[in-house]
């Protein structure tokens, strides 16, 4: 029997969500807020250049399965994602390598690397961008968290070791369109509490649940971004798609040149610089803030909208207040 669906989002959650209901027969209907279907992975073609139009998006996973579900929809290039991180003028290997031991004091074996250079490793290229990124001072940083980020002992400069890497050739917007078709997508719509969700079978819902629910148990904490994007019409920029700025003193967290992604030998080039933003509840939400106190709270608005909205499922980043990568994100669609 055909189900009527209603999904309130058209980002990589949203967007595979309304494939696996459109296969099934069922009636599916997308609400997105913004002009443009995609959510946060939505790319454009601006001369010649694939541009992230809300950050650099590389999709990595070692699912089998997940990989599998993509492909059927686009092809994908060999990148591989090579980060460096600047501080005070020079550039250094993430994540930590053998490269970055080599480039901070001239060491070449796993032998003759200590605690005090990983620490001061740490203190140089984390704290400050982590800062910025969080929104806090560096005294406030949890330090031990640093201890837990990827360390290897060898010379190799790949930011993922998943199996499957790469970016969709045609864009990830393609790949939303191939989602979405047999969908009824409805643009600028921004949906709130009073619309009649009761027409629905299931409801799935990406975005916010406080906003969603005007805040009525106190607001969950999410960081935000603002791009700066510039154009030239020679040469490169940097020599990676993503440098990293440590310093706390530099505003933004770091620079993406977009022609990395798909180099097909274009003469000109884009950069966009990323600068964090407090979430104020009007610029767009980002990043949520994992912490037992935001957990509560979202524990407490999970059971509120269960009471008022039984067919409604929050899910995504967003919706379930979650830190997704794509393949996790797509997974987790395919699951539910």
């Amino acid at each position: 029997m055909k189900k009527n669906i209603l999904i309130i989002g058209s980002g990589l959650t949203g967007a595979t969500l309304a494939y696996k209901h459109t296969q099934a027969g069922d009636n599916v209907t997308v609400l997105e807020k913004r002009d443009h279907i995609g959510g946060n992975v939505y790319t454009k073609d601006v001369e010649g250049i694939c541009v992230h139009q809300y950050g650099a998006h590389i999709f990595h996973t070692s699912d089998k399965k997940v990989w599998k579900f993509v492909n059927q929809f686009v092809r994908f290039n060999d990148y591989r994602h090579q980060v460096k991180s600047r501080y005070k003028g020079k550039l250094y290997s993430l994540p930590i390598n053998m490269n970055t031991f080599k480039e901070f004091y001239g060491v070449e074996k796993k032998e003759d690397v200590t605690e005090e250079m990983l620490q001061h490793i740490y203190e140089t290229l984390f704290y400050g961008y982590s800062a910025k990124q969080w929104g806090k001072p560096i005294e406030e940083l949890d330090k031990e968290v640093f201890k837990r980020l990827p360390v290897r002992y060898t010379f190799n400069n790949d930011y993922f070791d998943d199996i499957y890497q790469g970016i969709p050739i045609e864009g990830y917007t393609y790949l939303i369109e191939q989602l979405l078709l047999g969908s009824t997508v409805i643009l600028n719509c921004d949906v709130k509490n009073d619309y009649n969700f009761s027409r629905y079978d299931i409801v799935y819902n990406t975005g916010p649940i406080d906003r969603f629910l005007d805040y009525m148990l106190g607001s969950l904490e999410y960081r935000s971004l603002e791009f700066k994007t510039e154009v030239y019409s020679k040469g490169s920029f940097q020599d990676c798609a993503v440098v990293n700025e440590a310093m706390v003193e530099v505003p933004y967290t770091r620079t993406i040149e977009h022609k990395y992604f798909n180099d097909t030998g274009q003469q000109g080039t884009i950069i966009t610089r990323e600068f964090p933003k407090k979430y104020n509840g009007k610029n767009e939400p980002y990043y949520t803030v994992n912490t037992e106190r935001n957990q509560v709270i979202y524990d407490r608005y999970k059971r509120v909208a269960k009471l008022k909205y039984p067919n409604m499922i929050f899910c995504g980043r967003l919706g379930a207040y979650k830190y997704y990568d794509m393949d996790d994100a797509i997974k987790a669609a395919l699951d539910l």
